[in-house]
């Protein structure tokens, strides 16, 4: 069993949203996040 997590990114957020998102779904965000036991990400226009 697992959890999916969705990661969006609001209209009008701040523009540090859309770096913070694209920085989680690169190679190193998904390093980070699979050295803390999460499968990779897929993304999904």
């Amino acid at each position: 069993m697992g959890a999916d997590y969705g990661l969006i990114v609001l209209k009008g957020a701040r523009p540090e949203a859309a770096k913070l998102a694209g920085f989680v779904l690169s190679p190193a965000g998904q390093a980070i996040l699979a050295k803390h036991g999460f499968a990779p990400g897929e993304f999904k226009p």
